[in-house]
């Protein structure tokens, strides 16, 4: 068998080697083709995931926000409704203390103006609105309560005064009152005709307020006695008001034809807080 190998002619052996060397050339040309196409689909499936992954993420993040902002309203309509009542209900507490507050004047004002009328009647010796409706006159006490009112309050309370006489009756009476118990804290003034008072005092419960000696000694002063009558009804009623958790600050007094009262309160508390929060 060597010795025909050897024999075989040059031409022969060189077309043998030529195609072997084809052969492995195209063997290696197809594996590296089989190769090629494998990785491509193995990049198209590995994209297609990457895909789905991002689409499936997109999709929870969509959800969780149309959650979040689902609960949004729920958690607005619970705390609207809150803020609703707490809103109505501070609105009614106010109201109901504006009707309180005007009651009062009504009673304070009703008050200084009977105190008046027995003065005034007092003074001119005759039976009062009061003797005539308990010996049962009660048209007669109905007319002498509307003369003597009229009266009582002219009396005091005079188109004539002018503003100096106003303020040396006024700071004439300061002396009794503080000695009764009232202590000016402050003092408005209202231009008109006639001129109004309107002083604001501090009340101290603790002095007791002797009504008959006080007023022998004002005199013939109307405004001190104005003062001392308006003071000693808001005095009483200083005892048996109490607002919430306020403290009583001062009485304003207005001093015209037609008597005012007023008893202030204020939470310093509440106050301090807001400002200093």
């Amino acid at each position: 068998m060597a010795i025909e190998n050897n024999n075989k002619p040059e031409g022969e052996e060189f077309h043998a080697e030529q195609t072997d060397d084809k052969r492995a050339q195209d063997h290696t040309h197809l594996h590296g083709h089989h190769y090629d196409i494998h990785s491509d689909e193995e990049s198209e499936a590995v994209h297609r995931l990457r895909e789905r992954h991002k689409q499936v993420k997109h999709e929870h993040e969509t959800h969780d926000t149309r959650e979040a902002a689902k609960q949004i309203p729920k958690k607005q309509n619970r705390i609207t409704p809150k803020r609703h009542k707490a809103h109505k209900k501070g609105k009614h507490r106010t109201i109901f203390w504006g009707q309180i507050i005007i009651t009062l004047f009504i009673f304070i004002t009703a008050g200084l103006t009977i105190r008046a009328i027995e003065m005034a009647t007092i003074k001119s010796g005759s039976p009062t609105w009061m003797d005539e409706l308990k010996q049962g006159n009660i048209s007669l006490a109905v007319e002498k309560f509307s003369i003597t009112a009229s009266a009582a309050v002219s009396q005091v309370f005079n188109s004539d005064l002018s503003i100096e006489t106003l303020m040396k009756d006024f700071n004439d009476a300061l002396p009794h009152l503080k000695k009764a118990g009232y202590i000016l804290i402050e003092m408005e003034v209202e231009l008109g005709i006639p001129p109004k008072l309107i002083p604001h005092f501090y009340h101290d419960g603790d002095i007791e307020l002797e009504m008959d000696e006080t007023l022998k000694a004002l005199g013939d002063n109307n405004i001190g006695k104005a003062l001392i009558m308006a003071l000693s009804q808001a005095g009483e009623l200083q005892k048996q008001i109490e607002v919430a958790d306020m403290k009583f600050d001062y009485i304003e007094v207005e001093l015209g034809p037609i008597p005012g009262l007023k008893l202030q309160y204020k939470n310093y508390y509440a106050v301090k807080k807001k400002i200093f929060r």
